[in-house]
């Protein structure tokens, strides 16, 4: 997690100034997606006693209006007003004082991403589309719907809105997105494991991709679609022989 805030800062320092990327301080907050929730739940849990957020409110910390265990988005205004030095130091100080909850909110912020069956109910217990489902066919203003196959349009919607597929057990796998992540750490191993070289590097390529998404202020779909797009392309380097020539026992 670390090194994915250090990465943040390989990119917004050096990167984005020749790019002359406008500064943006949501990016920043961004960036500190894993502390703001870890301590936001620590806080929520009441495990943070007066110590504690005093020394959280000395750097600048604030308790969060709401929190979301799933979005960072209801949390980010804790950090707002603090400078980024004060957000590690913040960080690494409930994490040591309190390992167990920073260790829990980050399961519970990443529990899209590894448990098949978390989609299952979202839509049905939430209607404001909250960028779960990964079959989604939703809009929202200023765009407009223009199908030029209107029924086809509408099938797709029921398909997708009223999570017919995620409730069928196995099936539901198709529109889960741990499953695809799934697909890609096996592929990934099994390439070590059977001494596929070209086909490690190229898996190993993506793992920043993936990596940014569990850091990220939410596990959203659209993170992900580079990956689940590519995943019938990665079993292809799953097929054939090893570096050695061998066909090695245990590959695809």
């Amino acid at each position: 997690m670390l090194g994915g805030v250090l990465a943040f800062f390989v990119w917004a320092v050096p990167v984005a100034e020749v790019l002359d990327v406008e500064k943006s301080e949501q990016q920043e907050l961004n960036a500190f997606a894993q502390p703001i929730q870890q301590i936001a739940y620590s806080y929520s849990t009441g495990i943070l006693n007066e110590r504690d957020t005093a020394y959280l409110e000395s750097l600048g910390w604030k308790a969060p209006e709401s929190y979301n265990c799933e979005l960072g988005d209801y949390a980010r205004s804790s950090m707002a007003e603090m400078s980024n030095s004060n957000r590690l130091k913040a960080w690494v100080y409930v994490f040591c004082n309190h390992p167990q909850e920073s260790i829990e909110g980050f399961l519970l912020h990443t529990n899209d991403a590894w448990n098949p069956y978390s989609w299952i109910n979202y839509w049905a217990t939430d209607k404001s589309g909250n960028e779960t489902l990964l079959a989604e066919v939703r809009y929202d203003e200023p765009a407009v719907a223009n199908s030029k196959i209107p029924w086809l349009f509408e099938k797709l919607q029921i398909i997708a809105n009223e999570i017919s597929l995620q409730k069928i057990p196995i099936l539901a796998l198709i529109v889960s997105l741990p499953a695809y992540l799934f697909a890609y750490f096996f592929m990934l191993l099994n390439s070590a494991y059977c001494k596929k070289q070209s086909a490690f590097i190229v898996l190993l390529a993506c793992l920043p991709i993936v990596a940014t998404g569990y850091l990220g202020p939410g596990i959203i779909p659209r993170y992900f679609l580079c990956i689940i797009f590519s995943i019938p392309f990665m079993l292809f380097t799953q097929i054939g022989k090893t570096s050695s020539g061998q066909t090695k026992k245990g590959a695809l």
